[in-house]
């Protein structure tokens, strides 16, 4: 499924996986619940397998920004976001490499999309993930 940056994915069922340009994907995206938290948690996969260097700066969910935690430190947001270089990924789904915003009042079914900012040569672009109802 191609995805051109700045554009939207769509997919039936679950958030799909995306292709970024050339040589960027974004996969396996699903949300959910940390149980006894407070949070919900995006886990998904960033891969460059592009010659660019990318750099991940920020991850939105619902509207609220997402605070990516690596080994449970947060990352400060006026920082520069993490390096992919090429061939490396970034991989939400792990235990010490986390996205989490504080749960708010909707239901799982509702949460249709997660927006995913990258910077490749200084130029930022925000990428829709977004499920078709």
């Amino acid at each position: 499924m191609a995805l051109f940056v700045g554009g939207v994915a769509h997919a039936n069922g679950s958030l799909p996986n995306a292709e970024v340009g050339d040589g960027i994907n974004i996969t396996n995206v699903t949300l959910d619940r940390i149980v006894g938290e407070n949070k919900i948690r995006a886990s998904f996969v960033v891969e460059n397998s592009s010659s660019q260097v990318v750099r991940l700066n920020s991850i939105t969910i619902w509207g609220g920004d997402a605070v990516i935690t690596v080994g449970d430190v947060p990352i400060i947001s006026s920082l520069p976001g993490l390096l992919m270089r090429y061939n490396e990924e970034l991989d939400f789904s792990t235990s010490h490499l986390m996205a989490t915003v504080e749960s708010i009042d909707v239901e799982l079914e509702e949460l249709d999309h997660i927006v995913v900012e990258i910077e490749i040569n200084g130029v930022k672009n925000q990428i829709t993930v977004h499920r078709r109802l």
